[in-house]
Order: structure tokens, then C-alpha cells, then sequence
């Protein structure tokens, strides 16, 4: 309906939305660039993600653990 939210749009029929909605109003419209949506997105966070101060392998698909390299271990866990 006309008072709902689009769902399932293709780019390509965002980007024309977006053309037509600038060429209506007179105004510019364009879609957020990857940064933009990541800083609308982390809602004043200020952590390195935006769950928190680090990351585990509960959170994430990663090998998580430590790992040697030459005479230096590296830790497997972030933070």
C-alpha cells in the first residue's frame, strides 16, 4: 500500500527513485554511501564495534585463538 515501506527493491530501482524523488522536489536525494550507513548505524557508539569493546568467536565466524609466527605469538582475539 502507499503508506507502507518498500521491501525487496533492486539498486538499480533505488537509484531511480532516488533521481526522480530529486528531479519532483528539487532537492538532492541519493543513497548513503557504505560510510554513511555505518556511522547512522552505530548510534553514537563510540567502541570499535557497535556491541562493544572487542570481539569473540561467539560474535563472529574466526579462528579466535593464539597463533605463533616466527619468535612472536599472536593473540586470536581482538581488543
Amino acid at each position: 500500500g502507499e503508506k507502507r515501506p518498500v521491501e525487496i527493491i533492486s539498486w538499480n530501482d533505488a537509484q531511480e527513485f532516488c533521481k526522480r524523488l530529486s528531479q519532483k522536489t528539487g532537492r538532492k536525494y541519493r543513497l548513503p554511501s557504505e560510510a554513511e550507513w555505518e556511522y547512522a548505524c552505530r548510534a553514537g557508539t563510540t567502541t570499535p564495534f557497535y556491541f562493544g569493546p572487542t570481539i569473540t568467536t561467539d560474535l563472529a565466524n574466526y579462528r579466535g585463538t593464539d597463533w605463533q609466527f616466527g619468535d612472536r605469538t599472536y593473540p586470536g582475539n581482538y581488543g
